[in-house]
C-alpha cells in the first residue's frame, strides 16, 4: 500500500473518531425511534415508559427533599448529540433524580444531552400561564464544556450567546489580567509577561 494512501486512511480514521456521539451506543439504541416532542406533551400518558434521546439548556436546578429537579429548554440535537438549535416552540422539561444535581455543574446557561425515561407530566399554575412539564428521570447525561453562556443575562435576544471569561485563577497567568485561553488573545494584546 502506498504511503499517502495510507497516511489518508489514517487521517480519515482519526477524524471519524473524533466525531462520534457523546452518549453510548448502548443507551441511543435504548431508545430507539423518537416520538415529536409536541406529540409527546399532547399525550404523555401514551409513551410513558419511554426512553428518549434530549438536549436542552438548563434555566434552573433546584433540590427538594433530597430530590434534584433540572429545568431545561429543549434544543434540538446535532448527528453528534450537541443541542445546537433551540426549540422554537418554548417547549420545556423537567429532569428529576433521587438525589441533587451538583450545582457548581449543573449551573443555569449549560448544555446537556442525556437519555431520559419519561416518567409522567406536572402542571405549573403561575402568573397568567398554566404550563405542562413533562418529567423525565435521567439515564446517561453529557454535559457541554463552553465558556459560552444561553440565556442566563438580560438581552434583546435571551438565547443569544455571549462569552464568560474564566475566572482570574482559572487564566493561563493571573498576572496577565489581558491573557484568556479562549477565545485566542493575540500576543500584542497581551502583556510582557504574558508572552
Amino acid at each position: 500500500m502506498k504511503p499517502v494512501l495510507l497516511l489518508a486512511l489514517l487521517a480519515g480514521t482519526l477524524a471519524l473518531a473524533g466525531c462520534s456521539h457523546v452518549i453510548s451506543r448502548e443507551q441511543r439504541a435504548a431508545a430507539g425511534s423518537q416520538p415529536s416532542f409536541a406529540e409527546l406533551r399532547q399525550n404523555p400518558a401514551s409513551h410513558q415508559g419511554r426512553t428518549l434521546l434530549l438536549g436542552g439548556l438548563i434555566l434552573a436546578n433546584r433540590a427538594d427533599d433530597g430530590a434534584g429537579t433540572l429545568e431545561l429548554l429543549r434544543f434540538s440535537l446535532d448527528p453528534w448529540g450537541e443541542p445546537v438549535a433551540v426549540d422554537e416552540t418554548g417547549s420545556r422539561f423537567l429532569v428529576r433524580s433521587a438525589g441533587p444535581f451538583d450545582p457548581a455543574r449543573f449551573e443555569p446557561g449549560r448544555l446537556l444531552t442525556l437519555t431520559a425515561t419519561l416518567d409522567g407530566e406536572e402542571l405549573y399554575q403561575g402568573g397568567y400561564v398554566d404550563y405542562r412539564y413533562p418529567v423525565f428521570s435521567p439515564g446517561e447525561i453529557y454535559l457541554w464544556e463552553t465558556p459560552f453562556r444561553l440565556g442566563v443575562k438580560p438581552h434583546a435576544n435571551l438565547y443569544a450567546p455571549y462569552y464568560q471569561a474564566p475566572e482570574p485563577e482559572e487564566r493561563g497567568n493571573r498576572y496577565a489580567p489581558a491573557y484568556a485561553p479562549y477565545p485566542y488573545t493575540p500576543t500584542w494584546i497581551r502583556p510582557a509577561g504574558a508572552r
